[in-house]
């Protein structure tokens, strides 16, 4: 179970049975996707084509300096996404400034007994992130299944004789807490996700909105959600802007961060770490099993006990861009 803190109420990752919160949401129109593998030929969010960059630069008319930079940006955007996107997996999320937080109110939200946990998204703040590379996916079973069999880490206890599921190989691992999640990440060279750095994945450009498309309801096309089966295999849906896959729904996502509803009136305005201390780690993303809108949004922020291991609960990892060493993968694979 998602503890709680006594006299308080709040949402959460529920299981079968629970009472939810289901407030409506509007609907604006969707984003497109920023990577089009085919007119690039290769999938690095972010890259112009050789094509798309001689016609825009054949466009430029002399004296308009403005033009001349934005082609300049774009250019070098362009550049520093194919250099960065290294690693095959991985996704680069280019640093910049953000709204973090929920901008829109539910139904109920200004009632004076609207319960004060569920405010913990407020208030929206600037907030800037250092470019980072992020997994595309969440971590598979195999892939989980390599580290544990590598390191004689202690595997989900649902992996009856310490087996994979049949079947499940490309479905997100599950059953595993947030140290387990930390010591995944440390092993392939990474680390968790700050909360922000999470929350500026999830959105891409979707600034305001309820999701990374905008405000309309999940569907079966963009999200694993309202299951009672378990989660699917990655990368079974569309993806996002940035071009990650599962950001809503199939796996709530560990984060680095511990819990403190009153964090976004505090934090930092630049690459906030979180707080010091706490007792839960933040969630984010919702699960295979929530029903929108609340729990799946991009600003929504759950919480669970470090020990935690729920079906319901994966994780995925990031990296700086500065940070670049081999991991301990090299000699397993083949």
């Amino acid at each position: 179970m998602h503890a709680v803190a006594f006299g308080s109420y709040r949402p959460r990752p529920a299981r079968r049975g629970e009472e939810r919160i289901e407030p409506l949401g509007g609907s604006p129109p969707h984003h497109q996707p920023l990577s089009r593998v085919g007119e690039r030929g290769a999938d690095v969010p972010g890259a112009f084509s050789h094509r798309e960059l001689r016609q825009f630069g054949k466009s430029l008319l002399p004296g308009r300096v403005q033009t001349a930079v934005l082609f300049l940006q774009l250019l070098l955007g362009s550049l520093c996404a194919s250099l960065v996107a290294y690693e095959r997996g991985m996704v680069f999320i280019p640093g910049g400034e953000f709204s973090r937080g929920r901008s829109y109110d539910w139904p109920d939200t200004r009632l004076a007994w609207y319960p004060n946990p569920l405010k913990d998204d407020t208030p929206v703040r600037k907030v800037y992130v250092n470019p980072f590379s992020m997994d595309e996916a969440e971590v598979t079973n195999e892939r989980y299944a390599v580290f544990a069999k590598a390191t004689h880490h202690k595997v989900p206890y649902h992996w009856l004789k310490g087996e994979i599921p049949k079947g499940q190989e490309k479905r997100p691992v599950v059953n595993v807490s947030w140290d387990d999640a930390v010591g995944f990440c440390r092993w392939e060279g990474k680390r968790l996700p700050t909360e922000a750095e999470w929350e500026r994945a999830s959105r891409g450009l979707a600034e305001g909105r309820m999701y990374s498309w905008g405000d309309d309801n999940p569907t079966a096309k963009l999200a694993v959600y309202g299951l009672d089966t378990g989660a699917a295999d990655v990368c079974s849906k569309e993806r996002n802007y940035f071009g990650l896959c599962d950001m809503i729904g199939n796996a709530w996502e560990w984060t680095a961060d511990w819990y403190d509803r009153k964090y976004y009136e505090v934090s930092p305005d630049r690459d906030p770490p979180g707080p010091a201390q706490g007792i839960y780690r933040v969630l984010r993303g919702g699960s295979w099993f929530d029903q929108p809108p609340l729990f799946l949004t991009c600003s929504y922020r759950s919480w669970a006990r470090p020990a935690e291991r729920s079906p319901t609960i994966g994780f995925r990892c990031v990296r700086p861009i500065a940070q670049r060493r081999p991991d301990h993968r090299a000699s397993l694979l083949p």
